[in-house]
């Protein structure tokens, strides 16, 4: 088993934005559908708090059902 740690929450001036997380974890996903993995994959969120959208970020997993850890940073 896999836990694929993923940044929620960006800095103002990142490159990354939360859009683009949420399309790793839809990667992550396909992967899983089209058994392309050799392990179970699921996603462990670091939740960055002190950036201004953790919380809207945040939002975009709330019915991800990989989701299965998710850390205050």
């Amino acid at each position: 088993t896999v836990l694929d740690a993923l940044r929620v929450g960006m800095d103002e001036d990142a490159d990354l934005k939360s859009d683009d997380v949420r399309k790793l974890a839809d990667a992550i996903e396909d992967s899983v559908r089209q058994d392309r993995l050799r392990a179970d994959h699921f996603i462990h969120l670091r939740c960055e708090v002190s950036a201004p959208d953790c919380l809207e970020a945040f939002a975009n997993f709330e019915a991800d059902d990989r989701v299965k850890l998710a850390s205050l940073m």
